[in-house]
């Protein structure tokens, strides 16, 4: 299955290191796309992101040198760009989402392991982080990850065309507005 990013794209966002064995680090990267990622897109969406995947790299740096043009320039690029545009800034906003749910997911676990004896903290000589720094490194990466989520909502409402059909609200009453609150009258 492909998930968008491997354990590559993480450094670009967060301090990480491409030694880390890849079973120590797929089961969060499965983790954030079934539970965080995959839910926010359509299926639609989906199969775009992963075809963009497959795109060439000459034509995702022409995409990519896009997104500095303004927004007027965008408007004169033919409407197969355009969309193409949308679907680079898409990807890039999930991909950046995507590294910091997985990275929040590691993180949390990151150094403990199941053993026989129950869960325990794995420490081979190094000393574990105290836990109010690991409160404060997790909060970073929390507010990192909501800003990136932020960013990624947006390009997703830009990303989705606007509905064209009416809401299936009941028709607005019209009549005479009411003052509000308790009346009283003299008899």
């Amino acid at each position: 299955m492909n998930f968008l990013i491997s354990k590559k794209d993480l450094p670009e966002f967060v301090q990480f290191s491409e030694n880390t064995p890849d079973h120590l680090v797929n089961p969060y990267i499965k983790d954030a796309w079934l539970f965080d990622v995959q839910p926010a897109l359509l299926e639609a969406e989906q199969r775009t992101l992963v075809a963009y995947t497959k795109l060439d790299t000459e034509r995702k740096a022409e995409l990519a040198s896009y997104a500095e043009l303004t927004l007027e320039e965008i408007t004169l690029l033919p409407a197969e760009d355009q969309q193409a545009l949308k679907e680079h800034q898409l990807f890039e906003a999930v991909r950046a989402w995507f590294a910091l749910e997985t990275y929040r997911r590691l993180f949390t676990y990151h150094g403990f392991h199941v053993t026989p004896r129950g869960v325990e903290f794995f420490n081979e000589g190094g000393q574990p982080v105290p836990s109010a720094q690991r409160n404060e490194m997790k909060q970073d990466i929390l507010d990192k990850r909501n800003h990136y989520r932020a960013l990624f909502e947006k390009q997703l409402k830009a990303y989705r065309p606007l509905p064209t059909t009416p809401c299936g609200c009941p028709p607005r009453r019209t009549g005479r507005q009411s003052k509000g609150g308790l009346q009283f009258h003299a008899i």
